[in-house]
């Protein structure tokens, strides 16, 4: 210890030694120096020599001193000691934080480190992949900037944009610079309008410098951020020529095809004309003359000429009706059937047949079944007479059972079942997919037991669709059959009823308050129609051609809507919600031709108050309007002064209601005496039934153009004998049209 303390001394660590020592070592320290001074005084009392023991003396008092001097100098310093030591450790404390610090941010940096790579591996690895799949794929890309720079393409992009543009594509490079000058103001409005977030398609018609033309597709993509900032364009380009060419073939032949369906349907049609003339008199003279033959030879002859001739005019009435309905030219005409009285009927027709097979004949119909439906009756009864005479047919013993019944529709309609279930021999599984198809018949079916052309069902098949139906089978080989109908959203006699009663409506007598209509039709002669429906009726008439003009007008609050279904712009029933929505109070009727599937939504009650199936009679009209209109009668009926009878024919009574149509009667006079009646002339001469049809049609529109009822009534019974061949009421009609023109003279 004694030489730690001198050898601190001698190199003057002093200081450094007080400072280590303070607080651990000064007792320590203290009693050293005391030994210290007890060994010099025992040296100084074994030394004898004067001068030695003074300069020892002097020693001692010199370390004395300095002992005093250190014990003051470190009282003095005690506290900046202190501090210095507390600075010190701070001072280490803070290294240590630092080194702490720094190992810290030495593994962060090898942790970014090595997740950086990791990124730029993965990064890498997708931009290869994502590479691979651009240039796999067949779909162009090409990546654009705000300045209309390249920024990327792909390989497919390449060869296509070399194709159209003519040029290399390079990235860095304006994508104007390859568009053709011609094509430049159309790719720049198409950018621009890809720019506010639209996406761009069109087709693009380019010729190379061989003069071959080529087909793109070329659409303009917005590339957005994932916040949805647009940040550039990416221009999708596919070369579309086989397609297109595809497709111009398709249309011509489309074209073709329709213009070849065409020419065999007025050949069928003119071929069934030229036929059924001279089948109607082999028929008739057959029949007349097997009432007038006893020899039973030649009564057996005239049977088998009138049976084939009959089977040959079912074959052409079927295939005209086949082609009719191919060529979308069988219309459709809904009016009041009595479903009840049909079954009834076909049962009486029928009835024959199946007693010679001794066939049971069921006609089970649902309880609470509607009396009366709109329905077109011929067709109804076509499809009943091929299903009931198909079961009839294929069934040689058991029965036949007709079975009818509603299910819930919508907007009072019902959905009408009729199931035609037989015991028949039955249908294999595999032929219930082609048994509607048009002459096809089951495999080995023997023709001479069952006979047919295979026509039947297939024209069953079409009229159901064609009626917003639809028809299907259940089978069992050797046990029978059912065949399901179903006709959808059919008028019931809830509805029926009101239309049945128009007879006993006289609109003449009706007195409406004054009041506003509002008439919604893009068709204008359909507003003129109902126009002249209201004339002199007090009614102020306001016309729209769209549901938007419409809610436009409904604005002015009228006191009732006429609102067609189908209008461009806006389609009447969109146009009738936002009404509703605003002046739900309005009272908005319906105009619909019904033959659509489509036109009745779930939600149509909700916003039409009722509807009218078009087309629609002025009597009809007036008295469904009348139940949202204010009115009153007049006490006396009019007197009908414009009533006549043909006297030739009783059953011909010409009725003109509206003296408003008395003005145009010189008019109609002056064509019926002069086109009309050259075509009268011609037609009797030469007996076409195609062109005595089309003279019923002529005579048909005119009265309808004018609403004089009896002109409609004697075309329309004109067109009717015509296409049923009934050559008597044709000549009888025809020998009536003079007379028929001098009564209407004596009109005007």
């Amino acid at each position: 210890m004694i030489d730690n303390f001198f050898k601190s001394f001698l190199f003057l660590d002093f200081e450094n030694y007080i400072e280590k020592n303070y607080e651990k070592k000064l007792f320590s320290s203290l009693i050293n120096l005391f030994l210290i001074i007890l060994i010099i005084l025992q040296v100084f009392v074994i030394f004898s020599d004067l001068e030695l023991k003074r300069r020892l003396a002097f020693f001692l008092m010199f370390v004395l001193v300095l002992a005093y001097i250190m014990a003051i100098v470190m009282r003095i310093n005690k506290n900046s000691i202190h501090r210095a030591r507390k600075e010190i450790e701070a001072r280490k404390q803070a290294e240590e934080k630092l080194k702490e610090l720094n190992h810290l941010l030495e593994e962060k940096v090898m942790e970014r480190t090595k997740e950086l790579r990791e990124s730029q591996s993965l990064l890498l690895q997708t931009t290869v992949n994502l590479n691979a799949i651009l240039n796999s794929t067949q779909q162009s890309f090409i990546l654009l900037d705000f300045n209309y720079k390249i920024l990327a393409f792909n390989e497919i992009a390449r060869i296509i944009s070399e194709k159209m543009f003519e040029k290399k594509i390079q990235i860095g490079e304006p994508i104007l610079d390859f568009v053709v000058p011609s094509d430049f103001d159309s790719f720049y409005s198409n950018f621009q309008k890809t720019l506010t977030g639209q996406t761009v398609f069109i087709e693009k018609q380019i010729s190379d410098t061989n003069g071959k033309s080529n087909w793109f597709a070329c659409t303009f993509n917005p590339v957005r951020s994932k916040i949805g900032d647009i940040m550039g364009v990416c221009l999708n380009i596919s070369e579309i020529t086989i397609q297109k060419n595809t497709e111009l073939a398709l249309v011509q032949a489309r074209k073709d095809a329709e213009s070849a369906n065409k020419a065999k349907t007025e050949f069928l049609s003119n071929m069934s004309h030229e036929i059924r003339t001279p089948m109607n008199a082999i028929l008739g003279f057959s029949e007349i003359l097997s009432s007038h033959i006893d020899n039973e030879e030649q009564k057996s002859s005239l049977e088998a000429i009138s049976s084939s001739g009959k089977t040959l005019l079912s074959l052409i009435n079927d295939i005209l009706d086949l082609s009719k309905i191919e060529a979308g030219k069988m219309d459709i005409q809904y009016e009041t059937i009595e479903i009840q009285k049909i079954c009834e009927e076909i049962r009486n027709i029928f009835s024959l047949k199946l007693s010679e097979k001794h066939l049971e004949f069921k006609i089970d119909i649902q309880a609470r079944l509607p009396n009366f439906f709109i329905l077109d009756e011929v067709r109804l009864r076509q499809i009943l007479f091929n299903t009931i005479g198909n079961a009839i047919k294929f069934t040689e013993k058991g029965k036949i059972i007709l079975r009818i019944y509603t299910t819930s529709g919508q907007l009072n309609t019902s959905n009408l079942h009729i199931e035609i279930e037989d015991t028949g021999i039955g249908i294999p599984e595999e032929e219930k997919e082609c048994i509607f198809d048009a002459f096809r018949q089951r495999k080995n079916q023997e023709s001479k037991m069952y006979g047919g052309t295979g026509l039947g069902l297939a024209i069953t098949k079409r009229l159901v669709d064609m009626m917003n139906g639809s028809i299907s089978i259940r089978s069992e080989l050797g046990k029978g059959s059912t065949f399901q109908i179903v006709f959808f959203q059919v008028l019931t006699s809830e509805t029926l009823s009101e239309t049945r009663n128009i007879n006993s409506f006289d609109y003449r007598n009706i007195i409406f308050n004054p009041a506003t209509v509002l008439i919604a039709d893009d068709i204008p002669l359909n507003r003129t129609l109902f126009i002249k429906y209201f004339h002199g009726m007090n009614i102020a008439i306001l016309e729209a051609e769209n549901g938007l003009e419409a809610i436009k007008l409904a604005e002015q609050k009228p006191d009732l809507i006429i609102m067609d279904i189908q209008m461009p712009v806006l389609n009447g029933y969109e146009a009738t919600k936002k009404i509703k929505n605003s002046n739900p109070s309005i009272p908005i009727i319906a105009l619909t031709a019904f033959a659509l599937k489509d036109e009745l939504g779930i939600n149509f009650g909700e916003y039409f108050n009722c509807y009218l199936v078009k087309p629609i009679q002025r009597k009809e009209f007036i008295q469904v309007v009348s139940k949202y209109l204010k009115h009153t009668f007049r006490e006396k009926p009019q007197e009908d002064i414009f009533s006549l009878e043909l006297s030739s024919f009783p059953e011909i009574k010409i009725e003109i209601f509206d003296k408003e149509a008395l003005k145009y009667l010189p008019n109609i006079i002056h064509e019926l005496e002069n086109s009309k009646m050259e075509t009268w002339v011609h037609v009797c001469k030469h007996k076409n039934f195609q062109e005595i049809e089309l003279f019923g049609k002529e005579i048909k529109n005119l009265g309808q153009h004018y609403q004089i009822e009896v002109l409609e009534k004697y075309g329309n019974e004109i067109v009717r004998f015509s296409q049923n061949f009934d050559i008597l009421q044709i000549q009888n009609y025809l020998d009536i049209y003079p007379t028929f023109v001098e009564k209407l003279k004596k009109l005007s």
